[in-house]
């Protein structure tokens, strides 16, 4: 067994807030989990299995905080799923990046709430730095 990640979770004070924006946005499902204030979340795409570590002291001009914690969400069209992110009341913190061919592969977000997430595109990959 390894050692990968296998789940996450998202606290809120505004539940319904956000499973709305999560539901509209990329599709997921909530059903009722252990008592009254646990949703299971359902994704639509494929399980988590790359992450990566940055060290935020190389770039200290970035946007991103020094520390944070984020997942990210392949999409199929991060410029779309950047649209769709700011009409559901999200904002961008890095607009959406091309990769050397010029396609959209990579963008952060916040959804209502100012959670940090990320949306790419499955053709970029970080073992690489660049589109696979």
């Amino acid at each position: 067994m390894g050692n990968g990640v296998a789940f996450f979770e998202i606290g809120t004070d505004d539940p319904v807030g956000l499973e709305r924006f999560y539901s509209d946005v990329f599709g997921w499902t909530f059903t009722a989990g252990h008592g009254d204030s646990y949703r299971i979340i359902r994704t639509q795409g494929k399980g988590i299995s790359l992450g990566g570590l940055w060290d935020s002291k190389q770039e200290p001009d970035n946007p991103l905080p020094a520390n944070y914690a984020i997942f990210a969400i392949e999409v199929d069209d991060v410029v779309t799923t950047c649209e769709r992110v700011t009409r559901a009341g999200g904002k961008l913190i890095d607009p959406p990046m091309p990769g050397p061919d010029g396609i959209v592969v990579l963008a952060h977000v916040r959804d209502p709430l100012g959670n940090h997430i990320a949306v790419f595109h499955s053709a970029f990959t970080h073992e690489e730095g660049e589109r696979g």
